[in-house]
C-alpha cells in the first residue's frame, strides 16, 4: 500500500516579504514565515512527531492564496544540502510569483518517491532519473521533466591512500554493498569495463548506514554508493577516495524532476512555472550563492538539525556532478537526446530495463527551461 503522505510532517511554507527579491539580486530581505502542518492530527501523529505537535500548539498557519496553483514535491529522503535551492526559492517567494504555492514532503526512499509519484500521491518527485527509467520500464506512469544531475553519482568510496583505481586492481577484494539497491549490477558494470566479473571479487551485503563507516575502520576494501553524498558528509571529518562510475563508461543521469503523466496534462503551466524557477534557484546558488541556499533550509528546517557546514559541503559535492558533455552551458534542468539515450543504453547493458525499452517514453522537453 502507497502511504499518500511521505513525512510525518509536511510543512506548507508560506513566505510574505514587504520587498520581496528578486532571483540575481544580492539583497535578500528577511521574510515573515508561516508554517502550515498538513499531517493528520491524531495521536499517532502527535506521539511521533513532536514537531508536528510543537507546530499546533503554536498555531503557525499559512493562508493559500487562491490564484495560486497547488503543487507538492517529495524529495528523495530527509533534507540535506542539495535541496537546498528549493527552500531558497520557497523562502524568497520565487515559485509564488510564478504562480505557484509550493508544499515540499520529505521522501522515504528513491522507489517510494517514484511510486507516489506514480500513484498521483504527489505533483513531482525529486529523485534519481536512473531508477525513475527502471520503474517507466516496469509500468509506472511517470516521466523526467528536468535533469538536475547530468553525472552518474554513484561509485566506490575508499579509504584515504588507498591505491585501487582500475577495474583490476579490485580482484579479489572484499566490496560492502546494499542488497536492496542496485549497488551490485553498476559495480557489476565497472567490473565489465575491464574485464571482469562479480565472481572476481567478494561482496558482502550490508546495511547502508555501515558500509562505509566499515570501510574506514578497515572492515571490507570499498563501499559501493552515492559518491557526492559521503563526499559531503565526511568533509572535513574523514578523508576519502573515490572512483566514479561515470568515468568507466556509465553515463546515467541522476538527480532529476518527474511527474506523472496526468499531472503532466493537468498542470502543465504550473509545472514549468515550477521548473523555471527551480532552474534558476539552483544556477543563482551555484553562481557563488549557496551559502544563501544553505541558509534558507537550515532556517526554514529547523526539525531536521542540518549543520550548515556538512549542509554546505553536500551541495557543494553534488554541484560538481551537475554537467555531462552534452548540457555544459545549458540551463540547470536542461534535457537532451543524447544523455537519455545514453542513460537507457547503460542500464540495458546492464540488464535493468528490457531491450524494447525506448528513451522516448522516459521524459518530455515540454518543460524545458529557457
Amino acid at each position: 500500500m502507497i502511504d499518500p503522505v511521505s513525512s510525518g510532517c509536511n510543512f506548507v511554507f508560506k513566505i510574505g516579504v514587504d520587498n520581496r527579491s528578486s532571483l540575481g539580486r544580492t539583497s535578500m530581505p528577511r521574510p515573515r514565515l508561516a508554517w502550515k502542518d498538513t499531517a493528520t492530527m491524531n495521536s499517532k501523529y502527535l506521539v511521533a512527531f513532536g514537531v508536528c505537535a510543537l507546530a499546533s500548539v503554536f498555531g503557525w498557519s499559512a493562508h493559500a492564496d487562491s490564484s495560486l496553483e497547488d503543487l507538492t514535491l517529495t524529495t528523495e529522503f530527509a533534507p540535506h544540502g542539495f535541496h537546498a535551492p528549493f527552500y531558497l526559492a520557497l523562502k524568497n517567494g520565487w515559485y509564488e510569483d510564478a504562480g505557484v504555492n509550493l508544499t515540499i514532503r520529505d521522501g522515504k526512499g528513491t522507489a517510494n518517491t517514484i511510486n507516489l509519484v506514480g500513484a498521483e500521491q504527489t505533483d513531482v518527485g525529486f529523485t534519481s532519473l536512473g531508477a525513475m527509467a527502471i520503474a517507466v520500464a516496469k509500468g509506472v506512469p511517470v516521466k523526467a521533466i528536468a535533469s538536475i544531475l547530468h553525472r552518474n553519482i554513484y561509485g566506490l568510496i575508499l579509504s584515504e591512500g588507498s591505491t585501487l583505481k582500475e577495474p583490476a586492481d579490485f580482484r579479489g577484494k572484499e566490496i560492502l554493498y546494499n542488497t536492496s539497491s542496485i549497488e551490485a549490477q553498476v559495480f557489476q558494470g565497472f567490473l565489465t569495463a575491464g574485464g571482469m566479473s562479480l565472481s572476481d571479487v567478494k561482496m558482502v551485503g550490508v546495511d547502508s548506514s555501515a558500509k562505509v563507516s566499515s570501510v574506514l575502520s578497515g572492515k571490507g576494501d570499498a563501499a559501493v554508493g552515492p559518491v557526492p553524498y559521503y563526499l559531503g558528509l565526511l568533509a572535513g571529518k574523514n578523508e576519502i577516495e573515490t572512483v566514479s562510475f561515470y568515468d568507466f563508461g556509465q553515463k546515467i543521469l541522476d538527480f532529476g524532476l518527474i511527474a506523472n503523466d496526468a499531472t503532466i496534462e493537468d498542470k502543465a503551466d504550473a509545472l514549468k512555472a515550477f521548473v523555471e524557477v527551480t532552474s534558476r534557484a539552483y544556477q543563482y546558488a551555484i553562481d557563488g550563492h549557496a551559502d544563501e541556499a544553505v541558509k534558507a533550509i537550515i532556517e526554514l528546517r529547523p526539525d531536521a538539525r542540518l549543520d550548515y557546514d556538512t549542509t554546505l559541503a553536500m551541495f557543494e559535492s553534488h554541484a560538481k556532478f551537475l554537467d555531462s558533455e552534452d548540457s555544459k552551458g545549458k540551463p540547470v534542468g536542461y534535457m537532451s537526446a543524447a544523455d537519455w539515450d545514453e542513460t537507457v543504453a547503460t542500464l540495458k547493458r546492464l540488464e535493468l530495463i528490457p531491450a524494447s525499452a525506448t528513451a522516448s517514453e522516459m521524459y518530455t522537453t515540454e518543460f524545458s527551461p529557457k
